[in-house]
Parts: structure tokens; C-alpha cells; sequence
């Protein structure tokens, strides 16, 4: 996204797919592959934040930073808790996280701070 909107993007996300294959390929070769879906994340290598942005500030790149680290440590994730959605609606609730199937197959709202332009 930086790329596109150099003025625009704080960080972006990276996919490291051989995080992916790593996974599937010794799963074969060591036989506990058994066809489930690969819900990687931060934590396996997955998911990766681009280089911050140049107008970042050092209290924005700390904040990025600690959030980033409390990812890694399995003390915070996106889909935690109760969202709200940019039509008003809640989804999720207190101190839990949302399902896989959830994640995967049944997100069609937006975050609270996305607005849709018709």
C-alpha cells in the first residue's frame, strides 16, 4: 500500500507465504498433515508489518511496536472482544475471540471507522 499512497500509509501488512508451505510441505512429510485449514498468523511468520512509514512519529512507531509485541506474545488479536461495525451493529463479545469459520467465511461488515461510498 506504501507504494500506492506514500503520504498516506502508516505500515503495511506482508504475506510470507513460505511461512504457509513450510507448514503444509513437513506436515506431509512427517505425517500430521490431516487436510485442516492453516490459520497462521504473526506468531508463525505469516503475517509481517512493511517498514514504518517516514512521517511516522516515534510515539506512533512505539505504540505499532508494542502492539506488534503483544501479537507475538499471544496477549492481543484483532478479533477480539466485542467490534463495531460502520453500520452500528456489534460482533463478538467480552473476553472472547472470533471463531476460524467466523474470520474465514462470515465477515460481511466493515470495520467501524470504514465508510462506504455508493
Amino acid at each position: 500500500m506504501s507504494k500506492e499512497s506514500p503520504k498516506a500509509t502508516l505500515t503495511s501488512v506482508l504475506w510470507n507465504w513460505s511461512a504457509y508451505y513450510t507448514s503444509y510441505v513437513q506436515g506431509i512429510l512427517d505425517g500430521s498433515y490431516d487436510g485442516s485449514n492453516y490459520y497462521g498468523g504473526m506468531q508463525e511468520g505469516l503475517l509481517q508489518l512493511s517498514d514504518l512509514a517516514d512521517f511516522n512519529n516515534e510515539e506512533t512507531r512505539a505504540k505499532i511496536e508494542e502492539a506488534k509485541q503483544e501479537i507475538l506474545k499471544g496477549n492481543f488479536n484483532v478479533f477480539d472482544g466485542v467490534l463495531e461495525t460502520n453500520d452500528g451493529k456489534t460482533v463478538g463479545a467480552q473476553g472472547e475471540t472470533l471463531d476460524d469459520e467466523t474470520i474465514t467465511g462470515n465477515i460481511n461488515w466493515y470495520y467501524r471507522n470504514v465508510i462506504v461510498l455508493e
